[in-house]
């Protein structure tokens, strides 16, 4: 068991997530869900883990809207997880909360039931309170299903306004021996330690 400081784990997420395939400008809000989830007890790194071949799956799967009626908003994952969609997802549901008639999300072909907490909590910090359904895993392989995302205006909540993320600001976050290697390999996969080699050729 390994003991790593919340802002240490955040250090390392964005280019960790980056060799997951996770776009530049995407990795940096995908880094505070990553470590967040995993601050407040929900398995991230063991997510990744498992799924790492998964998650590369190329070419990466592109959501789309393919159902906007007056009654929901159906967005079609194609496969993808909320590991990648969590935070977009999140933005949507609000989005819609905010309109003169708020509408649901229904979202199809999706997976990656560790990150739905930090969505609601996402959704939360900007004044919208979710209820979020996800379609039963009865065989916990976390298949693509479809999930549920009502929302309703609420007082704004900071997102690190948790008592489980307090309390890993405060102690740190225990990490099985096997998802800290996890994470610091994928890190160290972008971020090649200085040598003597790697400055002879630098440049």
């Amino acid at each position: 068991m390994t003991t790593i400081a919340v802002p240490e784990l955040r250090r390392y997420a964005p280019d960790a997530l980056r060799m997951l395939g996770i776009p530049l400008g995407q990795a940096d809000e995908t880094g505070d869900l990553l470590t967040w989830t995993e601050a407040t007890g929900g398995r991230a790194l063991a997510f990744v883990r498992r799924n790492r071949a998964r998650l590369l799956w190329t070419p990466r799967p592109r959501a789309r809207i393919v159902g906007d009626g007056p009654d929901e908003l159906v967005v079609d994952a194609r496969g993808a997880s909320l590991l990648e969609l969590g935070v977009r997802l999140a933005d949507l549901v609000c989005g819609e909360t905010q309109r003169p008639e708020p509408r649901p999300v229904h979202v199809v072909a999706v997976w990656g039931t560790p990150f739905v907490p930090y969505l609601r909590a996402f959704a939360a910090e900007r004044g919208v309170e979710v209820e979020a359904d996800m379609a039963p895993d009865p065989d916990g392989r976390d298949h693509p299903r479809e999930l549920w995302l009502r929302g309703r205006p609420t007082a704004p909540r900071p997102v690190d306004d948790d008592p489980a993320y307090r309390n890993a600001l405060a102690r740190g976050i225990p990490l099985a021996d096997e998802d800290f290697a996890e994470i610091t390999s994928l890190f160290e996969m972008l971020r090649v330690p200085t040598s003597e080699r790697s400055r002879s050729h630098a440049g």
